[in-house]
């Protein structure tokens, strides 16, 4: 009776209770040795998971992003490319504003679709040590590029990754006003003040036809934070410009023939790309 009154007591102070009323029909009439202690609590994975996404790479299916890009021709002088023309000249635009996506249909294998544009100025060839260096205009490439992607997935934030695909090239020259205008040299034209009309009747053309290039790049993406990564690559493309010169004078059209121009180019490109 005694002990009965005894756990009837220590029943009724909360703190008893709360710590050993769940555990009380299976202690009852047990010696202390006998009450075994409730085992230790397993330890949050919380941290374990956040450590673990943190250094994951990202495999969303959707990265928007821009890069800034620089081109070299793997033939920049020729003896002759079209005419006069021995030399082309790439002008770098290292502004990152090529926009470029790319989506997985899954963990190893996407499409991407990038913006980019080359351009490279014509030099003609000098006719003695006393000529004047020249150029007739450039050469303006304005390129959307298709891509099957494949990347290799590992526990590491970096991402290697392969591609190969087409690009279409709008193609256009912007000829300067001395050539198209048909005066002698750009000496000759700033002589006469600069002017903006045709000379004796005579202008001449240079018209690239739009063109279809191969492509094969490689790359890391690089995880910086949640959703961010950086990206570098390295792209070869190859392309050649089917480009018609006429000489005009007066009404009478001269036509000089269409000429292949091989522009082929290495591209490499550091971005910064967002996962959604």
């Amino acid at each position: 009776m005694r002990k009965w009154l005894i756990v009837l007591a220590l029943a009724a102070s909360p703190a008893w209770a709360e710590t050993n009323v769940l555990s009380f029909p299976a202690s009852l009439g047990q010696s202390p040795a006998e009450v075994q202690p409730a085992p230790p609590a397993a330890p949050s994975r919380e941290g374990v998971g956040q450590e673990f996404i943190s250094a994951a790479p990202d495999m969303s299916r959707l990265h928007v992003g821009t890069r800034a890009t620089y081109h070299w021709l793997r033939d920049s002088r020729k003896e002759t490319f079209l005419g006069h023309i021995t030399e082309l000249d790439v002008k770098n635009n290292l502004l990152p504003n090529k926009l470029y996506a790319d989506w997985s249909f899954t963990p190893d294998w996407g499409v991407g679709v990038s913006l980019d544009q080359l351009r490279a100025k014509a030099w003609n060839q000098m006719q003695s040590a006393d000529d004047v260096r020249s150029s007739d205009g450039s050469f303006v490439l304005n390129g959307i590029t298709g891509e099957m992607i494949w990347r290799f997935r590992s526990e590491s934030p970096w991402t290697p990754y392969a591609g190969i695909g087409l690009t279409l090239f709008l193609a256009d020259f912007d000829h300067e006003t001395w050539w198209r205008m048909g005066y002698g040299g750009p000496e000759v034209w700033k002589s006469l003040g600069k002017p903006s009309g045709v000379y004796k009747g005579k202008m001449r053309k240079l018209d690239p036809e739009n063109s279809v290039g191969y492509v094969l790049s490689a790359g890391c993406k690089r995880r910086l934070a949640d959703r961010w990564s950086l990206d570098l690559g390295l792209r070869y493309t190859k392309v050649d410009v089917d480009t018609h010169y006429t000489i005009t004078l007066g009404r009478a059209v001269e036509d000089k023939g269409i000429t292949t121009i091989p522009m082929d180019f290495v591209t490499i490109g550091a971005g910064i790309e967002y996962a959604f």
